[in-house]
């Protein structure tokens, strides 16, 4: 694959985790936390944010917080009428150890983040396939398809220069010493607890009352393959903290390639039986010599070499989305690489300087405020967890709803931060024209969180 595309997929990542770090000095969570060491009567405020009260806190009793008045007497509050400020105080004073800072985390961070700084740092693992040295035009394209039919995906980072390669496991290792590991655990914990969610109460989800009627058809066809796609992402290299921290960028992109040609070929199949036609000849697709290409295209020699001289080539790609793509190709070191652009140039020098950004992202704070958001819809995926019926499960998937409102971007900040200059370029490949139609709405509400 290109690493033009894998760099933004990381763009997106570095965006997101730098506006983190940036607005994460003035985040309410973080002033509640400091608040509530200071002064035993605490404010509490109800989710429009128009009524306060000051009361201690007292325990929490269900889904509920009890809180005792000034007057001594108590007040019981249920946690989903209180905006996220005061949920995640609620959360915090019932279980402080489950925001307790670890000394010893940080100081394997710090430890390997000082690794990573080494000479030999952002050297990738060796890829889990080499491909034969000095094969014609030709023979490539015919070793790329019968790898690729055989489902390995590695094949593709035999066409990524050795600089870009090293440039993106640098990327991945700096952003891996921003993340506590007892964060990044949650995180995959509550996304394999939301699998297990939609896997186990699929009947609960498609009868949700909040789904538009004439949506649950196309939910209801896509729905099977929305989870096996969870539950192959919870067991992929995207989501372990030793690939990001080892930089493996041979086993983390061929996941990511192997996950968009795979899916979007299976939804794309379920999009033409819902609606003959829709998918307008869309499918999967790789990412090979810069350019996006379906699979089938190269195993059906739909390929065309325009020219091919000595160590020089030049291939014309099918069109995908728009017009044929055009690749000049040149041939370094027994392998066939595109040739170096004035917009490759940039596009190194721009990734470098979002690399550079990422020494001034809080990362402490950042895992602070996931703890807390994690701890807040905790309670409520237990609840969804439980739910033995439709009316159960529908109370609090509007809590879980509700909540979400508020943890919108933006939301917690006051609309302050927001991505830097945008994504350049979006993410790898792009969808050309999307999904005929998207999926319908998305998953109501999104995916549940954990109760770490």
């Amino acid at each position: 694959m290109s690493l033009r595309y894998a760099r933004r997929y990381l763009c997106c990542l570095l965006a997101t985790s730098i506006s983190l770090g940036t607005i994460s000095g003035s985040s309410l969570l973080i002033q509640t936390a400091r608040a509530q060491e200071a002064s035993a009567l605490l404010k509490w405020t109800d989710i429009t944010g128009a009524r306060t009260i000051e009361a201690k806190f007292v325990r929490i009793d269900g889904d509920s917080v009890v809180l005792e008045r000034a007057n001594g007497s108590e007040v019981k509050v249920p946690l989903s009428k209180l905006n996220l400020t005061s949920q995640a105080q609620a959360k915090k004073l019932a279980n402080p150890k489950a925001f307790e800072k670890k000394a010893a985390g940080s100081a394997d961070m710090k430890s390997k983040s000082s690794e990573s700084s080494g000479s030999d740092s952002t050297k990738p693992e060796a890829n889990s396939y080499t491909l034969p040295a000095n094969l014609s035009i030709e023979e490539t394209l015919k070793t790329v398809a019968e790898e690729l039919d055989k489902g390995n995906y590695s094949v593709l980072m035999e066409f990524v220069k050795a600089e870009d390669k090293e440039q993106v496991a640098e990327a991945m290792k700096k952003l891996s010493t921003k993340v506590q590991k007892s964060t990044f655990d949650s995180v995959k914990s509550m996304l394999k607890r939301a699998t297990n969610v939609l896997a186990e109460k699929k009947s609960f989800v498609l009868n949700y009352p909040r789904i538009p009627a004439d949506a649950k058809p196309r939910l209801s066809a896509h729905y099977d393959t929305v989870v096996e796609m969870l539950k192959d992402l919870n067991s992929s290299s995207l989501v372990d903290l030793s690939s990001w921290s080892g930089g493996k960028v041979n086993k983390a992109f061929p996941d990511m390639m192997r996950m968009t040609d795979i899916y979007i070929d299976k939804f794309i199949a379920t999009e033409e039986k819902l609606n003959p036609g829709s998918s307008r000849g869309m499918t999967g697709f790789v990412v090979l010599w810069d350019s996006p290409i379906s699979r089938k295209s190269i195993s059906d020699n739909q390929v065309k070499i325009i020219s091919s001289e000595g160590d020089k080539a030049s291939l014309e790609f099918p069109p995908f989305a728009n017009a044929p793509t055009n690749v000049s190709l040149i041939k370094t070191e027994g392998k066939w690489l595109t040739e170096d652009t004035e917009a490759t140039s940039a596009a190194r020098e721009q990734f470098n300087s979002m690399i550079a950004q990422i020494d001034n992202i809080d990362g402490k704070a950042i895992s602070g405020q996931v703890t807390i958001v994690l701890a807040v819809m905790g309670g409520l995926v237990g609840q969804l967890e439980r739910a033995q019926t439709q009316e159960e499960f529908n109370k609090q998937m509007d809590e879980l709803l509700n909540t979400a409102v508020q943890m919108a971007p933006g939301a917690l900040q006051g609309g302050a931060g927001g991505l830097p200059g945008g994504l350049p370029g979006g993410l790898p490949g792009g969808l050309p024209g999307g999904l005929p139609g998207g999926l319908p709405g998305g998953l109501p509400g999104g995916f549940p969180g954990n109760n770490q």
